[in-house]
């Protein structure tokens, strides 16, 4: 298991940090979704987020200020952990539903019992919400996170897909596509995207052109439709 450890704990950096990027990325709305096929009940995405931010580490871990401002190497670190933490497998499968998003910080208590002997099984959700839960341990400030989810065509098939977006360091108007179950190889090679709307796409040539038709993206502050 990797020692998340070694990350110094930092503040939330979102209101001193980059701040080019707040309101950049169109205009905030709350964004209701069923998480839970049983329970059918629509979810503030952002404040379901914040709230289980909240409840397991913003007021005592995230207590110190930090200017750092570049996090692509400890990006692609955590992205290779929830590889190495998680087994996707189908929400018919492991939860026994069509459709169930567990809360970031169920999968991080999980992952942090001792021992812990095997993978968690996981949809495309839990990855991308334990991604950003992890991001944001590391430092990793809100407004360069999205938490997405859009339609992927592939050859074989085209199927509704979550995943987390990151603007890098130097590009500030352009994400990485951190996507742990479709294509997790072309992560590594940092492709560029372009987001303009609800079309996302590939513009240097360094991954496969897969994604199509955002739905929406939420951090724990904003909600879009459209970025």
């Amino acid at each position: 298991m990797i020692d998340l450890r070694q990350f110094p704990n930092r503040a939330d950096a979102v209101r001193k940090q980059a701040p080019q990027y707040r309101h950049l990325h169109g205009i905030n709305k709350i964004v209701k979704y069923i998480i839970d096929s049983d329970a059918r009940q629509a979810i503030n995405l952002q404040k379901w987020l914040s709230d289980d931010l909240n409840q397991l580490f913003f007021s005592s871990i995230l207590n110190v200020d930090t200017e750092q401002t570049e996090f692509d190497d400890d990006v692609l670190f955590l992205f290779k952990k929830v590889k190495a933490d998680l087994k996707y497998t189908q929400d018919r499968i492991a939860q026994k539903k069509i459709e169930h998003w567990s809360r970031p910080s169920t999968i991080y208590n999980v992952r942090n019992e001792e021992p812990v002997e095997e993978k968690v099984l996981a949809d495309c959700e839990d990855g991308a919400g334990y991604l950003y839960l992890l991001c944001r341990l590391a430092g990793v400030p809100a407004n360069r996170l999205f938490w997405a989810a859009c339609d992927v065509e592939t050859k074989k098939k085209t199927f509704g897909h979550s995943m987390l977006l990151y603007i890098p360091d130097n590009y500030p108007t352009l994400f990485w596509v951190l996507d742990w179950c479709v294509y997790p190889s072309d992560v590594l090679k940092k492709p560029l995207y372009a987001v303009h709307g609800k079309v996302i796409k590939n513009i240097d040539g360094k991954a496969r052109d897969v994604y199509r038709n955002l739905w929406f993206s939420f951090n724990e502050d904003y909600a879009y439709t459209k970025l």
